[in-house]
Formats: C-alpha cells, structure tokens, sequence
C-alpha cells in the first residue's frame, strides 16, 4: 500500500508536523489488518518530534520499519 496523504499545512512547523504524524499513525491502523504477511506500506513523513515514536509504535505492527 502506497499512501501520499498529508494534511493541510497551516504554516506552524510544529503544528504541521504533528498533524502529518496523527495522519500516519492514522493510515497504519487503517491498512494493517488489509496486509498479509510480508506486506509492505509506504507513507512519506515530516521529521520532527513525533517521528520515534510513530516509529517504535510501527515496530509493533511490522517486521521491518
């Protein structure tokens, strides 16, 4: 599964950031029980301080992150 989405951006880094994050967090809930084993999900994030955490919660539901 390829997900583009973003949402608007309001201009605040911060703000932007952690939207993007919710969003992400949001796409993997959604598309993990539709992957079978060895399925892969790509989706483009905004750095910032949100980014470990999203990546240790994605641990949880893939092999590799």
């Amino acid at each position: 599964i390829v997900s583009d989405a973003v949402p608007d951006f309001v201009g605040n880094s911060f703000t932007d950031h952690m939207r993007a994050a919710n969003l992400n967090e949001l796409i993997r809930d959604f598309c993990q029980p539709c992957l079978r084993p060895g399925g892969h999900l790509l989706m483009k994030i905004i750095k910032g301080p949100a980014e470990d955490r999203l990546y240790k919660q994605s641990l949880l539901f893939f092999e590799d992150v």
